[in-house]
Parts: structure tokens; C-alpha cells; sequence
């Protein structure tokens, strides 16, 4: 998608174009989450149409990060010390 310049009103309010309201799927009175991120020198604001359940969002969000989960779990037990052995 092309760059898109919009213009913040008197109000401090801006209208999102029908283009990219289409792409991301945003409706009439849906809530939309807000992050300001720092970039260097730069701040940027992302919007992010707010999911209808914080779970079903994050849900399978870390799968991998460890591999398999089984070989990981027995490679940590592995590693602990046994004081009764």
C-alpha cells in the first residue's frame, strides 16, 4: 500500500480513508488500541483494531519459542540438582 498523508483537524482528529479502513477491516464504532513507539529520533503511533477476546488474540502467540515443548521440559528437569540422589 502507497503512503497516505493525513491532515489532524482543529480537534486533533483525523479521518482514516475508506482504502485503508477496507484493508485493515475496521467498522462504525469498533475500538481501536493505540501505541506510541519511539524510533531513534523518531516517535510513531500505531493503530490496531482492538480484538473482541485478549485471549483468542494472544493465543499461540509464544508456539516454538522453545522448540519442542517436551524436549525442553526434560532438558530443564535434566539440569537440576538432586540433593537426594
Amino acid at each position: 500500500m502507497e503512503s497516505i498523508t493525513l491532515t489532524v483537524s482543529p480537534q486533533y482528529q483525523i479521518t482514516i480513508p475508506k482504502k485503508i479502513r477496507e484493508a485493515v477491516g475496521i467498522k462504525p464504532g469498533q475500538e481501536l488500541w493505540v501505541w506510541v513507539q519511539n524510533w531513534l529520533k523518531n516517535k510513531a503511533i500505531t493503530l490496531t483494531p482492538k480484538p473482541k477476546s485478549l485471549a483468542d488474540y494472544t493465543l499461540g502467540l509464544g508456539k516454538g519459542l522453545w522448540g519442542d515443548p517436551d524436549k525442553y521440559i526434560q532438558k530443564e528437569r535434566n539440569s537440576w540438582e538432586r540433593s537426594w540422589e
